[in-house]
């Protein structure tokens, strides 16, 4: 598939810390559109985990026919038994001893796509929007070998807005030519059959393939590109991440990248105008360089960063439920993990692992406070920065109308 390529000028610039950020959902770039009435929204679940296999057997196998790991998430870890549209899931391959991939899918026919891509030894995450089997299953095939974690962090129930399709592959640049650096891949999204019109935004897997030298890349609904990344990247590193990015008004979305680089653009599922996570304008909230302070201990007795997240949406009735952000670990002094939480007792899971002197990032739909805060722990000292990227608003309380009686007036025939 031939994929036209947007030669831009692009200034790249630093960007200032916010230690206490306030997110403001912005207007799609699909077009100020009426917003339908909201039936159901995502729910945010506080993350737990659902499948280790460490202590047991790993998964996996070093070819193309091994077996998938089926995981119950219905009826689990607060997840419906019913009506569950979609799920969001965090899936992280640790002690690898083959190098390979991960898919996540319903358990149906098995898509030739990819949500994570792992190296021998190596401890990597993603997370993963999934529909479900009809017995409530997901399933993870893994070529390559090693041990699987997975964590739940919420779900769409059917109504909310989102529609998981079978993953296809929209553009794979080794079909034609890299993505020369600084240049920009224009990738039209509603021209797959699976995505209607009125889609308004997608959820993506994005990979980098053996990058020319270090960089990072920015998916964005084209026009203006925030000074945001969606995902971090070594000369020669093949890797993934997730990305809920907004359509821009003819249905596409563009993808920068400050170096020479193979790109894969794999879509999930798309939300219309009636789903409670929408894109909200991407915007960095926080950058731990600026001040020169780490986050994290070695051994995880730190404290956790604490930012606010609360802001006026589409509706100002509404109360933020969920933020979907963009974590990035630069420069780790220790190996070890973070975990995004809202605020209160810290869970026993994770959303990105790293290694000493890793630059890695992954993405979350993390729920948040009731005073509107997300908190994140990390384990290991490590430069952090948070870009913002989506927004779940609960739906405003009904309104109620109080019936008014008319009493009937006689008149008296002349």
């Amino acid at each position: 598939m031939k994929i036209p390529v947007r030669h831009r000028l692009v200034l790249a610039g630093a960007a200032s810390l916010v230690a206490t950020a306030t997110v403001v959902p912005g207007s799609s770039a699909s077009g100020d559109r009426t917003s339908p009435p909201q039936t159901a929204a995502y729910v945010a679940l506080e993350p737990q985990r659902l499948l280790d296999t460490r202590g047991t057997e790993p998964v996996g196998s070093t070819d193309d026919f091994g077996a998938s790991t089926r995981v119950t998430v219905a009826g689990l870890a607060g997840v419906s038994l019913g009506d569950v549209a979609g799920v969001a899931v965090n899936i992280t391959m640790v002690n690898t001893t083959a190098a390979g991939y991960a898919t996540v899918y319903d358990c149906g026919q098995r898509p030739t796509t990819s949500n994570l891509n792992f190296g021998v030894g190596d401890t990597v995450a993603n997370l993963a929007l999934t529909g479900t089997s009809p017995e409530g299953e997901v399933c993870i095939f893994v070529r390559g070998r090693g041990d699987l974690l997975v964590d739940v962090f919420g779900y769409f129930p059917v109504g909310a807005g989102y529609s998981p399709i079978e993953p296809a592959r929209l553009g794979d640049t080794r079909d034609a030519a890299a993505l020369v650096g600084g240049e920009t891949l224009t990738v039209a999204v509603t021209a797959h059959r699976a995505i209607p019109a009125e889609a308004t935004a997608v959820g993506l897997t994005l990979t980098i393939v053996e990058p020319a030298a270090t960089g990072f890349a920015s998916v964005y609904p084209c026009g203006d590109r925030a000074n945001t990344s969606s995902l971090n990247f070594t000369a020669g590193q093949t890797i993934a991440n997730a990305v809920i990015t907004a359509l821009s008004p003819s249905g596409e979305i563009c993808v920068y990248s400050d170096t020479t680089t193979d790109v894969l653009v794999d879509v999930n599922g798309y939300l219309d105008a009636t789903a409670s996570l929408q894109p909200a304008t991407p915007r960095r909230i926080v950058d731990t360089r600026d001040t020169g302070i780490r986050l994290g201990t070695p051994d995880g007795d730190g404290d956790p960063l604490e930012i606010n997240v609360s802001g006026t949406g589409r509706n100002a009735q509404a109360r933020l439920g969920a933020v979907a952000m963009n974590l990035t670990v630069v420069d780790a002094l220790d190996a070890g993990h973070l975990t995004v939480y809202p605020c209160g007792v810290r869970p026993e899971a994770s959303n990105l692992n790293f290694s000493i002197g890793q630059t890695i990032a992954n993405a979350v739909i993390a729920p948040v406070s009731e005073s509107g805060k997300v908190c994140i722990h990390a384990r290991g000292r490590v430069h952090l920065l948070v870009d913002s990227t989506s927004v779940v608003q609960d739906p405003p309380p009904p309104t109620t109308t109080t019936p008014t009686t008319t009493t009937p007036t006689t008149t008296t025939p002349t």
